[in-house]
């Protein structure tokens, strides 16, 4: 019975950052909740939401049982090239659905989550010398403005420091251009790819600086960052952590 409750979950582990397959495969006329999570492994003292916390968009209850539910995890590295996680459990009809047996699927899907967030925090690495933020978040904004899921979230844990052949905030003239004109350093960025529509998708950004010194570093990535998301339409959150995210 274990065995059938693990195929039940369509899981894919892509060496190419695609999203077909995962996202699409959702019934329209039913609820699902899609959660892509992005988190920043190019430093060891980023901060990372704990699984917890991602399950909390889900609200995964008895009311809940036959929704479908969709996660996706991807990382912010130095390079584009980085495997994808992608978890889906279609909406199922409760008249024709074993209760036990989706409620065993449920339990493997939020256990397969924690298992991906412990394996992230385990793949951190020490600083490099690239940082690959827009190219993460755009690949992840191309799926999620893709799918029919009817609540769509992004999680991004990261200090937003973009450091691309394109645009870097460790260039004291792009810094500048930053700090003084959030919107032409969002144009900037965005010439590595357009940002498809996000109306409707919810974005939060989680990060802790650990100074004032970086905090007033993120005051001026994160108003860039929040420029390019609000102005397709994504709700953007600034936090610290995910305590109270309106599941």
């Amino acid at each position: 019975m274990k065995a059938i409750h693990i195929i039940q979950i369509a899981i894919a582990l892509l060496a190419m950052p695609s999203c077909q397959g995962v996202l699409d495969a959702v019934s329209p006329e039913k609820e699902t909740r899609a959660v892509s999570y992005i988190s920043d492994i190019t430093d060891t003292g980023l901060l990372q939401v704990d699984s917890s916390e991602l399950l909390g968009f889900y609200g995964i209850a008895d009311a809940t049982l036959y929704k479908g539910y969709i996660f996706r995890s991807r990382v912010i590295s130095e390079s584009e090239e980085k495997k994808v996680m992608q978890l889906n459990i279609k909406p199922a009809n409760y008249l024709t659905s074993d209760e036990q047996e989706r409620i065993a699927v449920l339990k493997n899907f939020q256990s397969q989550i924690s298992r991906e967030v412990r394996r992230l925090e385990a793949e951190k690495i020490t600083p490099r010398k690239h940082s690959m933020v827009y190219q993460a978040i755009l690949k992840e904004a191309q799926c999620l403005a893709a799918s029919s899921a009817t609540s769509r979230t992004m999680v991004i844990t990261s200090d937003l420091d973009e450091n691309a052949d394109g645009f870097s905030f460790y260039d004291k003239s792009d810094f500048a251009l930053a700090r003084d004109e959030p919107e032409q350093a969002a144009n900037r960025i965005e010439q590595a790819g357009k940002l498809p529509s996000l109306k409707g998708i919810d974005v939060y950004i989680v990060h802790r600086p650990s100074d004032y010194k970086e905090q007033l570093r993120y005051q001026i990535s994160s108003r860039v960052f929040q420029t390019l998301l609000s102005r397709r339409g994504a709700n953007v959150f600034l936090v610290t952590n995910i305590v109270d995210n309106g599941s």
